[in-house]
């Protein structure tokens, strides 16, 4: 599926590619049968390692079926970027977004970004992101288009938007809200 809207019609929706999502469940099939196949050695060593493999990759295989069926989205709008997944929606306004770039992860380039002192999210998975990749925030790969011109596009829509005043409409209650945690310090790097 390609791009749906655009930069004057918006909001810009993109999904993730079902057929990458194809080739992980080929590709789990195949260790959990070879996992199966050790679980039946009657060995311990290859039992454990068996299991092991049909474990992980079994979770691995129920995860690529659900994207398969339900492909996460990105939403790009006047309000900010809204990432679906399967399990969990997270909202970004263009306020709380800076410093838009690619990173490279090992071999995987993705779009990143870092997160200003209006963010009110989970200050944890931030903290974590940093510590781990350098930055706040990064998209999942496997889009519609490239980590380039994904990138290319968030710039050009938060140097548009940024000062719209739209606002997302709220998807909970605020009582069911958790509020940020505000006593931790920030990691700097």
């Amino acid at each position: 599926m390609s791009m749906k809207g655009s930069l004057d019609r918006p909001p810009i929706v993109l999904t993730s590619l079902r057929w990458k999502s194809a080739l992980r469940i080929v590709g789990c099939l195949g260790f959990v049968g070879l996992g199966a196949w050790l679980m039946t050695l009657g060995e311990d060593g290859p039992f454990i390692a068996g299991l092991a493999s049909v474990a992980c990759f079994g979770f691995f295989l129920v995860m690529s079926l659900v994207q398969l069926v339900r492909p996460s989205t990105l939403t790009i709008g006047p309000a900010g970027v809204t990432h679906a997944g399967p399990f969990r929606t997270t909202a970004y306004r263009w306020r709380d977004i800076d410093n838009i770039r690619l990173i490279r992860i090992n071999r995987s380039q993705l779009v990143a970004f870092d997160l200003t002192e209006s963010y009110e999210g989970s200050e944890a998975m931030t903290a974590l992101s940093r510590q781990l990749a350098g930055v706040d925030c990064g998209l999942p790969t496997g889009w519609s288009i490239g980590p380039t011109d994904l990138a290319r596009l968030l710039n050009e829509a938060r140097g548009r938007w940024l000062n719209s005043g739209a606002s997302f409409p709220a998807t909970e209650p605020a009582s069911r809200r958790t509020p940020p945690r505000r006593d931790q310090p920030p990691i700097v790097q």
